[in-house]
């Protein structure tokens, strides 16, 4: 049922469902929004969070596409990302890489270069990388 129907719903069947309308609203402006995008070719999850009240926002993840036959890069997936945040009307406040990526090459640094928001890692990424090498 859409949050819309509530009320018509519980009209028809003889009870006031307004109190229970006022609590989605007011939930669902405190609780995060997370959109995901998935990006198949490497099986990695990108994210969104948003807080509603303010309609700041951090990034988590971004993919840069990368097609290891020609070496070429691309930013499909991280140009879907500033698409949604343009269309809510979203300022992005950080831009984070969880952790070493060893299935996608991070697209933070294009979308801070679109966003001007700053980027951040974990502190021990070096060791995770010095373990690599």
């Amino acid at each position: 049922m859409q949050r819309e129907e509530i009320e018509a719903f519980g009209e028809k069947h003889g009870f006031d469902l307004t109190a229970a309308v006022r609590w989605l609203d007011a939930e669902d402006a405190r609780v995060p929004k997370v959109k995901a995008w998935f990006d198949p070719r490497t099986s990695s999850v990108q994210y969104i969070v948003t807080d509603p009240a303010t309609n700041h926002c951090v990034i988590i993840d971004p993919v840069l596409d990368f097609d290891e036959k020609s070496g070429a890069t691309g930013t499909m997936n991280a140009d879907a990302i500033l698409a949604y945040v343009a269309r809510e009307g979203l300022t992005v406040d950080w831009i984070l890489d969880t952790h070493p990526h060893a299935d996608h090459f991070s697209a933070a640094q294009y979308l801070k270069g679109k966003t001007g928001a700053p980027t951040a890692t974990g502190a021990h990424v070096t060791d995770v990388q010095t373990l690599w090498n």
